[in-house]
């Protein structure tokens, strides 16, 4: 019996192991893309922004509506990290 149990706990982690490593992949996809949504409901129309990052092209995308105005922003990595510090020099912040 205790040879059989030990036989069944190998192969089960044995097919394990064998999902895992054919699930992982070194090109993947996962965590590519970041998405943040945010409400300010204390406005009267509430104002609502939705947020997707491309992490692999540094581009991302921008939209923000109110009532029934709706902006998009499309931006580089690059231009942000530049106006985050031009604005951290205007506030003397380093």
């Amino acid at each position: 019996m205790k040879s059989y149990l030990q036989g069944i706990i190998t192969g089960g982690v044995l097919v394990f192991a064998t999902l895992v490593f054919i699930g992982a992949k070194k090109n993947g996809e996962v965590g590519r893309y970041t998405y943040h949504e945010d409400y300010k409901l204390g406005l009267d129309p509430p104002l609502q922004s939705m947020t997707i990052f491309d992490t692999k092209l540094g581009r991302g995308a921008k939209v923000v509506t109110h009532d029934t105005n709706t902006v998009y922003v499309d931006f580089f990595y690059e231009n942000f990290l530049k106006a985050v510090e031009e604005e951290k020099q205007k506030r003397g912040l380093k």
